[in-house]
């Protein structure tokens, strides 16, 4: 099985401040598995289906960019750019997904979007009438092309 994580984890993620880090994912049967994120470690090893669990500690906000690694053997995942902050999930208003583009103040408004440390994570829609096993959906950086 190939070492990979669970989740809405990337590059430019947010994780949110206060609460432990839970990292999940998936490797082979007994591997074991070890996360750093900046001075914390954390280890762990896969289940017999491959599912591993690892928990680092609470972060507050601050701090500036930092990398998140994962490790299993000689395989490494590493994700830049992750901030800790305040997480917020909306939804359920279709109006959520207008953006910017076809506004009449569009250039006005993207001009003045330039916030590097403002993240958003749009998940797609998936209708099934079981929730997905795992999504792929990028973290943005706020920037007036994102």
């Amino acid at each position: 099985m190939k070492f990979r994580l669970h989740g809405l984890f990337g590059d430019n993620m947010v994780l949110q401040q206060g609460l432990p880090v839970t990292v999940r994912g998936w490797a082979a049967a007994g591997a074991a598995v070890s996360v750093e994120l900046d001075s914390a470690k954390a280890h762990g090893s896969a289940e017999q289906d491959g599912r591993w669990t690892v928990t680092l500690p609470s972060f507050t906000v601050g701090g500036g960019a930092l990398e998140l690694r994962a490790m299993c053997g000689d395989e490494v995942i590493t994700l830049h750019n992750v901030l800790i902050g305040e997480v917020w999930v909306c939804a359920g208003q279709s109006n959520m997904e207008a953006t910017v583009g076809g506004a009449p103040d569009q250039d006005q408004v993207l001009a003045q979007t330039d916030w590097p440390e403002l993240r958003l994570l749009k998940i797609p829609r998936i209708p099934n009438p079981e929730p997905p096993e795992n999504i792929e959906a990028p973290w943005h950086a706020c920037t007036p092309e994102s």
